[in-house]
C-alpha cells in the first residue's frame, strides 16, 4: 500500500511539475460564446486558467494544457490529533461542444486519501460543464471506471454511476 501511495504521490508531483512548466500565454476571457476560440473547460488556453472547487472537499488549480486540461490539488487536515493527506490530479479532454456554453469531455483522475492506512482511486470519468457566467461554471461527472486500493484490497467498477463522486463549480480567471 505504501507503494502504490508514494507512486501516487510521485504521479501528482510529475503533472504538477509539467503544469507549471508549460509555456504561459496571456488570460483569454471565458465566454460561453460559441464563435470564441476558448472552450468552456479552458483546454485552449495554457498555463494557470482557472480555481476548481469540488464536492470531495479538494480545491484544486485548473491548468490549460492546449487541447485539454488538468486540475491540481490538495488539502491536509487535521482531526483528533490524526493529520489526513488528500492529494488530487484530474484530466479534461474535450468530447464535444452541445450548445453555448454546455461542453462534454472525458477524462482520468487519481485521488489519494491518506485517512486509515491509505485509499487510492483511479478512475475514467465523463462529464459535462455548463458555463453560466463569463468566468464561472458548474459540472457533473460519471464515472465510467474506477479502480480502488484500500487496505491491502483492490476494488473496481465499470459503468458505476457515481456522479456525485466528483462535481462542483470553477471559476475561471
Amino acid at each position: 500500500m505504501k507503494r502504490t501511495a508514494f507512486l501516487t504521490l510521485l504521479l501528482v508531483l510529475v503533472m504538477s511539475v509539467a503544469s507549471l512548466a508549460a509555456t504561459v500565454t496571456p488570460a483569454k476571457k471565458v465566454t460561453a460564446d460559441t464563435t470564441s476560440t476558448t472552450t468552456s473547460s479552458g483546454a485552449s488556453l495554457m498555463g494557470l486558467t482557472g480555481v476548481t472547487l469540488t464536492s470531495v472537499g479538494c480545491p484544486a488549480a485548473h491548468f490549460g494544457m492546449g487541447g485539454w486540461s488538468l486540475d491540481v490539488g490538495g488539502t491536509i487536515a487535521n482531526a483528533a490529533n490524526t493529520t489526513t493527506l488528500t492529494l488530487l490530479a484530474r484530466g479534461n479532454i474535450p468530447l464535444s461542444k452541445i450548445s453555448n456554453g454546455l461542453s462534454t469531455y472525458w477524462g482520468p483522475a487519481v485521488l489519494y486519501n491518506s485517512a486509515g492506512s491509505g485509499t487510492t482511486t483511479i478512475t475514467v470519468l465523463v462529464g459535462a460543464e455548463y458555463v453560466f457566467a463569463p468566468n464561472l461554471s458548474l459540472f457533473a461527472d460519471l464515472t465510467a471506471f474506477s479502480l480502488t486500493s484500500a487496505n491491502g484490497a483492490t476494488t473496481w467498477f465499470a459503468g458505476a454511476n457515481a456522479g456525485q463522486i466528483y462535481s462542483g463549480g470553477r471559476l475561471y480567471l
